[in-house]
């Protein structure tokens, strides 16, 4: 058939075969009537082998990141032959290219290979072609994966085992995960081995450099090493100086004198487990200290941290030792100092005696029985920083020695010029409603305030809170704190001294705080009322009543009743406070009495007019 060339197409159709002219070897033809029949013509596909590339990819990257290897491409056509192999000028274009493997596959998995399928001809026809697809390889390589030593540092002469890690290092420092490097498919480092440089001895000095730490053995908890090229970086090690606190001593000193030499020091001390301190062998030695400049022969009484200072020359000067001193980093702390303050110290306990740069005072018992005898009395002259005064002893039969006068207990005070007022307490409140608050009843007014006690010893009434634009508001008061107010206990004629206080009033808090200024103290015959205002309170549930009043300086408190006198000796430190601030809040608000008038504070210790038993 003419239409069967070498470009019909495999399948084609009504191709034929013909046959004419038969010639007979053996008799004529002309003998026979012959007819022909066509037989059929048929072109078969021609074999055509693909060949897959073989490729290779990192571990844990896409499968598309593979690229080929060994001179291969995605596919290739086996040489055509007589009968197999392109001809005609087709081409193949493309193919369908498959793998089996994972992101998860692991390096040197086996069986894992390139599949390609659905050869696409940009010349010629697929159906001419029996085609074979062979696979191509595909190989996971390692992934590159670094691992860091941690950076780590110690102290000069400690051992190695004390190295801490530093620079937001770690024992196992991973550099992070990028497109072909670090941990992927959740692997983790579990362990390493760690080495640290032999160099780095106890004896080594500080800032010897080039020392360094390894890592090595990397332990896998998820995941294999096998799928990793690990690279190990070194860390660096430091040794550093040793810090050695140096503290100055403490020194005590009377006021006016001059600051003492100091000599004490003390030097911090370590060893081998530590990082801090001096080492055995090492010493420092004639280490001097100074004073801050302001600290002067006439630097007020009281204490003074922070003011002694060591000489970081001389212990630079005074250091011996076989170690080097670059290798400890001294630090210093600095001293107290104490100055005596001369007079009357209100901190001194009962019963004590205080010594000043001239003389004694001492506070003795004195015989009193009953409900006063809970207080420890003195009878206490003029307290002042430069006399020689010795107060004496005071009796409860009113007796004592030569040159003082005491005013028996039974006596009662001269109060021809007061104007005593009754005030009932209210009666709407229930007394356990009312703990840790204080009512003041002036006038018919009740007021109550929450009686505050402070960390650094100050006490009293925050009035500002309690009373809003409520109660006496002055504008600014003048003379409105007094640096210092002795408050005492009497039974008219004994003396016991409470406390000296610092007393500030404004219209927002009454603050009472403990003072150690010097002070002269008044004798009890010397209070002459003036003015009188009755107090009423309510305190922790004691009702009680005290009559206020002031004149010749002295505040004057006497109690009304069995609950205010029981306050009193019951020895709560608190509810004697609670007294003291309403008894101040009243002579000031309600006596017009401004704090530095106030030369003293009396508070009765018996019923006024009561005779002690």
């Amino acid at each position: 058939d003419s239409r069967a060339t070498v470009t019909t197409d495999a399948g084609t159709a009504g191709l034929k075969t013909q046959i004419a002219n038969a010639v007979f070897g053996t008799g004529n033809a002309g003998n026979y009537d012959i007819s022909y029949e066509d037989g059929s013509f048929v072109i078969t596909p021609r074999d055509l082998t693909l060949r897959a590339g073989d490729k290779t990819r990192i571990y844990g990257t896409e499968n598309a990141t593979a690229v080929y290897t060994g001179g291969t491409t995605k596919f290739r056509a086996g040489a055509a032959t007589a009968t197999t192999g392109l001809v005609n000028g087709d081409a193949v274009a493309d193919v369908t290219e498959s793998t089996n493997a994972t992101r998860t596959t692991n390096v040197g998995a086996t069986g894992i290979k390139t599949t390609i399928t659905n050869a696409l001809f940009g010349m010629g026809k697929a159906s001419n072609y029996n085609i074979s697809y062979i696979d191509g390889g595909f190989a996971v390589t390692p992934r590159d994966l670094y691992i860091m030593a941690g950076d780590k540092e110690r102290a000069f002469g400690a051992e190695n085992a004390t190295a801490q890690y530093v620079n937001g290092t770690q024992r196992i420092n991973v550099r992070p995960a990028d497109a072909t490097t670090g941990l992927v498919n959740g692997d983790t480092v579990s362990s390493i081995t760690e080495t640290i440089d032999p160099m780095a001895t106890v004896t080594a000095d500080a800032g010897t450099s080039g020392l360094w730490t390894r890592a090595s053995a990397a332990q896998f908890s998820h995941g294999t090493d096998a799928n990793y090229n690990i690279l190990y970086v070194d860390g660096r090690f430091a040794i550093v100086p040793r810090e050695v606190l140096v503290t100055a001593g403490n020194v005590t000193r009377d006021y006016g004198a001059p600051n003492p030499v100091v000599t004490e020091y003390a030097i911090e001390r370590g060893d081998r487990t530590s990082w801090r301190g001096l080492l055995a062998g090492d010493e420092v030695s004639g280490i001097r200290s100074y004073y801050d400049a302001a600290i002067t022969p006439t630097t007020q009484g009281g204490s003074y941290p922070g003011v002694i200072h060591i000489d970081p020359a001389s212990v630079t000067a005074g250091y011996t030792g076989a170690s080097a001193i670059s290798n400890y980093r001294f630090r210093y702390a600095p001293g107290k100092l104490t100055i005596q303050m001369r007079g009357f110290d209100m901190s001194t306990p009962e019963g004590r005696a205080v010594i000043t740069s001239t003389g004694s005072v001492t506070q003795v018992t004195t015989g009193l029985t009953g409900a006063a005898a809970n207080r420890v009395s003195g009878s206490l002259g003029e307290i002042r920083g430069g006399g020689d005064t010795n107060a004496a002893a005071s009796t409860g039969n009113g007796s004592g020695t030569a040159g003082q006068t005491v005013v028996s207990a039974t006596a009662k005070q001269d109060r021809s010029f007061a104007d005593g007022v009754t005030i009932q307490m209210p009666q709407d409140g229930a007394p356990t409603n009312w703990a840790n608050r204080v009512v003041v009843t002036n006038g018919s007014t009740p007021e109550a305030h929450d009686f505050v006690e402070h960390k650094d010893g100050s006490f009293g009434f925050d009035l500002g809170r309690t009373r809003g634009d409520r109660g006496f508001r002055p504008e600014d008061p003048a003379h409105n704190t007094s640096e210092a107010i002795p408050v005492l206990f009497t039974d008219g004629g004994s003396r016991d001294l409470d406390g000296i206080y610092t007393v500030n009033y404004s219209p927002e808090k009454l603050a009472i705080k403990p003072s150690s200024k010097k002070v002269d103290i008044p004798d009890p015959k010397e209070i002459r009322n003036t003015s009188a205002q009755a107090l009423s309170f309510l305190y922790q549930t004691a009702n009680g009543s005290f009559e206020v009043t002031f004149g010749n300086g002295i505040v004057t408190l006497y109690p009304q009743d069995e609950p205010a006198l029981s306050i009193i000796t019951a020895k709560d430190r608190k509810a004697e406070r609670a007294v003291l601030a309403s008894g101040l809040l009243t002579a000031i608000e309600d006596l017009g009495v401004t704090p530095v008038e106030i030369r003293a504070v009396y508070i009765f210790n018996v019923m006024d007019g009561q005779d002690e038993e």
